[in-house]
């Protein structure tokens, strides 16, 4: 059996290599630099396929901005060690320092423990965590539909809001028609999946038809 994925956090100056150079140029580069004795133990226990939140550090940065992973396990590159890694997507929402450290169920992380650590282990439990917080990021396989349903708020003609769920949208010319069923939308405290938060204004809401 093959060894469980890692979780890991690689800290840049955005000054020096932000996000945006990350993720030009295919979005592959080896991470070099790394000085400290644990950090490049850290940097070699790598992996491939290991994923890693990258992290924009400095006084006015210091937040999760992106997500990339391990293409290429360590090296040596002009007597430095180092390993390539590929930028997989943006965080949907940038997460702060401030934000994570008040966080109740981010008390574990090993970035508030070792806050000058430029490499840092992640606990399964804690990369799930900031994933939640930030609405994961780009290129998780979240963002392609899948099966979840989405609930919507829509003007039920006389002020009020009905909140139910969308079967079918049909779009002629500029118009919208939408089949809907509140009773396919469970309460907000067992709803599952993603739920847009959108108000939808419709021109015509039709009743399930036979």
């Amino acid at each position: 059996m093959g060894k469980e994925k890692q979780y890991w956090l690689l800290k840049t100056e955005p000054g020096e290599w932000s996000w945006d150079d990350q993720a030009s140029n295919g979005g592959i580069s080896n991470w070099d630099g790394v000085k400290n004795k644990q950090a490049q133990k850290n940097l070699k226990a790598m992996k491939l396929n290991d994923l890693c939140f990258f992290y924009h550090s400095g006084s006015n940065a210091r937040r999760v901005v992106g997500v990339v992973t391990v293409v290429k396990e360590w090296y040596d590159e002009g007597g430095e060690g180092v390993v390539d890694v590929k930028a997989v997507g943006e965080m949907r929402r940038p997460l702060d320092l401030k934000e994570l450290k008040g966080d109740e169920g981010l008390k574990g992380f090993q970035l508030f423990r070792q806050p000058r650590l430029s490499v840092v282990p992640v606990s399964k439990e804690v990369w799930e965590r900031v994933c939640e917080l930030g609405g994961g990021f780009e290129g998780d396989g979240k963002d392609d539909g899948g099966d979840d349903v989405d609930g919507v708020d829509l003007f039920n003609g006389k002020g009020g809001l009905i909140e139910g769920c969308i079967e079918r949208i049909d779009r002629p010319g500029l118009d919208f028609v939408a089949l809907e069923d509140p009773k396919l939308v469970p309460p907000r405290s067992t709803q599952r999946g993603r739920y847009l938060q959108h108000l939808v204004s419709l021109s015509r809401i039709c009743a399930q038809s036979n």
